[in-house]
């Protein structure tokens, strides 16, 4: 009888490890509901001949008008300081009792094999993303219209996935996400999402960049998205 019971509570004691051994892998919980998306906007930009050029999910390479058919030409296809993306969207993310966002976003990327003398471009895909407390957001709701904004989210992670495969999942970023919770290591410098954004005319001018200290926000004059307040608003809630 005596080794029976001793026999229960091993089993008891390893079912109970166990449990928090799964719970401990599977954490953090990013949802598979998103929350929040932006597929397609328009980027534009005044060129060096103080013309405005624009293009789709990107603003464009700042290329005088006599060469605006190299503008989706390698380097030049990722934009003005490689200012694209394929897609943004927000899903919740449990990291334990206070609610976390997460925004990802999927851009286009690339390399020269041969950077000196800029040959053998390589095209790719590449992923941001920001984990935040989600309430970060209420700092964008019932701005002033006309009103520039360079409002800043404190981000718990921002992390970049280089180069990622046709097979890139969500699992991924949780996996990621996992590695930068245990480690140790901490960045040199602190990076945040600072959202630099104008609603004008029913429209919404902005741009989303990592920003660190000495980042200097946007001014949103000659350089931009634009969109709708409708699409905007897709992803962020702004009332």
């Amino acid at each position: 009888m005596k080794n029976i019971f001793s026999m229960f509570i091993y089993l008891l004691i390893s079912t109970v490890v166990f449990a928090q051994e799964k719970a401990t892998t599977t954490a953090p919980l990013i949802n598979t509901v998103v929350t929040g998306r932006m597929l397609e906007t328009t980027g534009w930009l005044q060129n060096k001949s103080g013309q405005w050029i624009s293009g789709r999910n990107k603003i464009p390479a700042n290329l005088e008008a006599q060469y605006k058919n190299l503008s989706d030409l390698e380097q030049n296809s990722l934009g003005e300081n490689r200012e694209n993306f394929v897609y943004m969207e927000l899903r919740d993310v449990n990291l334990g009792n206070t609610p976390c966002t997460i925004l990802i976003k999927k851009y286009k990327d690339g390399y020269y094999k041969y950077e000196s003398v800029m040959k053998g471009w390589v095209a790719q895909n590449s992923i941001t993303y920001y984990v935040f407390e989600t309430a970060e957001m209420d700092k964008l709701k019932n701005l002033a219209p006309e009103t520039l904004y360079n409002i800043k989210f404190n981000t718990l992670y921002c992390r970049t996935m280089l180069n990622i495969s046709d097979k890139f999942s969500l699992y991924d970023i949780i996996a990621d996400l996992q590695t930068a919770i245990k480690s140790k290591e901490k960045p040199i410098f602190k990076e945040d999402l600072m959202v630099n954004i104008r609603l004008t005319k029913g429209n919404v001018r902005f741009i989303l960049q990592t920003a660190v200290s000495y980042t200097a926000p946007q001014d949103l004059e000659k350089y931009y998205y634009e969109t709708t307040l409708d699409v905007f608003t897709r992803l962020f809630k702004l009332y």
